[in-house]
């Protein structure tokens, strides 16, 4: 039964689960590593490392349900339900509460198999879901409170655009809510046409939308707000509804022609009493048109510059001056640098966009980065002589810098040593470990520590 598999792999985050919350705080992490044996250390390191995309260095209850519906996806025997995770939904509601997964995982743990049935297609447009009464009787079950989501009217002559992103191709040289989160940006250009626009913008990622073109169309922009925030340019604030996506709009999706997108366009046809009428999914969006989705400038891999070979020498040019691509030419530090360069485009193909903070609706507060994310704010503390990297990849921070650039988990993690004297930094070193060049101890980045 598909509900028993989605709740053994459950059981892999709720074994680490000390206040039985459906999440797992850093603070839950750092209280029990110390007398984990070293294999369940080991698996819980591994489940931060893989799950946690926040940097928080914990788990969310979104963060674990979203790995749990992929895990189950990837070993079920290959049907593609789209609507799988919904067998939790006890309620009846179409929509999947923490409360009610933590029911179905003790029905299952005490053995009331029969208490919840698989979804059952019973026509190409219905579904029937089966639950037994007994499970509504588990104790310590509580319904969640509802949410208001008061989502704008939609004009009788408009055309409803869903836009689906991961997130924008830009870095972008403000911090939306946080210092040490990721904010990026992309540029959606709006078409010249007749009809009003009805614009739904899905990203559960800091993201400055930068909207430009015929953007008197827009009559109204829907934007969900998960936990990270969001912000806009170019339109007037009171045409601008940020709205809670985690209660009132349908999790971001990646294929428009997938079943994540078909329950995403049911959910807002019953939001909106009317099906969108354009479904984009750019992926990373560097310069979209709406309505169309026509993708104008790709989310794809770029340089800074114009590329000159010479002798077999491949150089970028930079504002700061040419810089060699070639790992074997040059000093250290423009070596270094040009590790950075081709990282970054990796990273964020667009660049490195400089917005004003006045052009800014967001969601939450609003600030230049003290130390720009990531690789860039490397490349910052470089140029500025505070932090040098050793022959085996620490970077040792030798001067006083503002505070760890945001985003150093998952992939991006690093290892850091703290110079003799040299403050500890503000901010989060995310999953990067801090070294004490005094003691030798690890005194920051304590998940990755052990």
């Amino acid at each position: 039964m598909l509900a028993e598999g989605r709740a053994r792999h459950l059981q892999e985050f709720t074994h680490f689960d000390l206040d039985g919350d459906l999440a797992i705080s850093a603070a839950e992490v750092d209280r029990q590593l110390p007398f984990l044996p070293a294999n369940r250390k080991a698996d819980l390191l591994a489940l931060v490392i893989q799950v946690d995309r926040d940097g928080d260095r914990g788990l969310s209850t979104q963060e674990i349900l979203a790995e749990v519906n992929r895990r189950a996806e990837r070993t079920h025997n290959g049907a593609r339900n789209a609507t799988r995770l919904l067998e939790f939904d006890i309620d009846g509601n179409k929509e999947v509460t923490a409360e009610e997964i933590i029911a179905a995982v003790r029905s299952v743990n005490q053995g009331e198999r029969d208490s919840i049935t698989s979804l059952r297609p019973t026509s190409p447009a219905t579904l029937s879901i089966t639950m037994a009464p007994t499970i509504r009787q588990i104790p310590g079950f509580q319904q969640s409170p509802a949410v208001e989501c008061d989502l704008p009217p939609v004009p009788a002559n408009a055309e409803i655009v869903m836009l689906s992103a991961f997130g924008g191709a830009s870095l972008s040289n403000l911090a939306i809510a946080s210092q040490d989160r990721v904010t990026t940006t992309g540029t959606l250009t709006i078409e010249d046409g007749e009809a009003p626009l009805y614009v739904v913008n899905l990203s559960q990622n800091t993201v400055i939308w930068q909207f430009e073109g015929a953007t008197d169309r827009i009559a109204a922009l829907v934007v969900g707000v998960w936990r990270n925030g969001t912000g806009v340019t170019g339109l007037e604030d009171d045409r601008i509804h940020f709205i809670p996506g985690q209660d009132c709009l349908p999790s971001p999706f990646r294929d428009g022609g997938g079943g994540d997108a078909l329950r995403a366009n049911a959910m807002m046809s019953a939001r909106l009493a009317r099906a969108p009428d354009h479904v984009v999914t750019p992926g990373t969006v560097n310069q979209v048109a709406l309505p169309s989705g026509e993708v104008l400038v790709a989310g794809t891999r770029s340089l800074p510059g114009p590329i000159i070979v010479s002798n077999g020498r491949r150089t970028v040019l930079t504002e700061d001056g040419p810089v060699s691509l070639d790992a074997e030419s040059g000093s250290d530090n423009r070596r270094l640098e040009a590790q950075l360069i081709t990282d970054l485009s990796r990273q964020h193909p667009g660049g490195i966009a400089s917005l004003d903070p006045d052009d800014v609706i967001a969601s939450g507060s609003v600030e230049p980065y003290e130390v720009l994310p990531r690789t860039a704010g490397l490349q910052q503390l470089i140029r500025d002589g505070a932090i040098t990297r050793t022959s085996d990849g620490y970077y040792h921070i030798v001067k006083p810098i503002p505070r760890f650039p945001a985003g150093l988990h998952g992939g991006h993690r690093l290892r850091f040593i703290l110079g003799t004297g040299v403050p500890m930094p503000a901010g989060s070193p995310g999953h990067s470990p801090v070294y004490s060049e005094e003691t030798g101890e690890c005194i920051g980045g304590s998940i990755m520590c052990r």
